[in-house]
């Protein structure tokens, strides 16, 4: 992994992950030449529930899984899902 793209991930991370939950314990570098759907060329970086996808056939966009727990779960991020639960017509939310 090269210095511009480890810096790109770096950036990601602090927008994404502003209270510094993602852990990685490792990481995979892959490359199906014969995969029809989804991801061809890609790097992952990976802990205990958690990755992040590097699209490296798409100028390295990057994506990000980082599991929250509820009670954690910021109240700016709690509107907005449910803003866009409403924008879906789901008018309620069941726990």
């Amino acid at each position: 992994m090269d210095q511009a793209l480890y810096n790109k991930i770096q950036s990601f991370l602090k927008s994404f992950d502003k209270d510094n939950k993602f852990k990685a314990e490792a990481f995979w570098r892959v490359k199906h030449e014969i995969n029809d759907s989804g991801l061809k060329n890609y790097w992952v970086i990976w802990g205990h529930d958690q990755s992040l996808y590097v699209d490296v056939d798409h100028n390295n966009q990057l994506s990000a899984s980082i599991p929250y727990d509820l009670k954690d779960a910021r109240a700016a991020l709690t509107s907005k899902a449910r803003s866009s639960l409403k924008m879906l017509g789901i008018t309620s939310v069941k726990a």
